[in-house]
């Protein structure tokens, strides 16, 4: 719940920040991060919840650190970033799709 704290605050808070270029991909991000984490809540299924939390978390790190890089006019840093970001999203990906089917429980 702390989580879903937490996306439902940035997608709140955007309406009031100053408005960048990606807001529309923020704002789909947060929708879908917030629906993801609610339902797995109300069909019981918080293991799903804890992975969707997980690949979500652990691509922020480095898409943040690349639009910082962006903003910084540091395009070489950003491609370097996004190229890191591109391979080690990747990881979680697969993860999920060799632990998503233990997870659920039909």
């Amino acid at each position: 719940m702390l989580e879903m704290g937490y996306y439902t605050a940035g997608l709140v808070s955007q309406f009031f920040e100053v408005k960048r270029k990606d807001f529309m991909q923020m704002f789909i991000h947060h929708v879908a991060t917030v629906f993801l984490i609610g339902m797995s809540f109300i069909c019981s299924r918080t293991r799903i919840g804890a992975l969707v939390m997980l690949v979500h978390d652990f691509s922020d790190i480095s898409l943040e650190a690349c639009k910082m890089a962006k903003y910084l006019k540091k395009t070489e840093a950003a491609n370097v970033l996004l190229a890191a970001l591109e391979f080690l999203s990747l990881r979680p990906e697969l993860f999920i799709i060799r632990t998503v089917f233990s997870t659920v429980r039909l």
